[in-house]
């Protein structure tokens, strides 16, 4: 079995995990998955591992109470 790397128009290159948002966006990873419980963020959950879209706006910009 060979180990076939997707192409860039693949889907899975249009999402990331809490670790790569986290990095990405400059917030913390509990603070991503809060996001993520309230669907403030593009996202889903598969299994025990959120999904983010890669290209969404980064909501640091537009939260008001930090």
């Amino acid at each position: 079995m060979s180990n076939k790397t997707p192409d860039a128009d693949s889907p899975l290159f249009k999402v990331m995990d809490i670790a790569e948002a986290s990095e990405l966006w400059g917030l913390s990873q509990p603070h991503i998955k809060l996001l993520c419980n309230k669907g403030e963020v593009i996202c889903r959950k598969v299994s025990r591992i959120w999904l983010l879209e890669k290209n969404q706006p980064n909501p640091k910009k537009y939260e008001s109470h930090i």
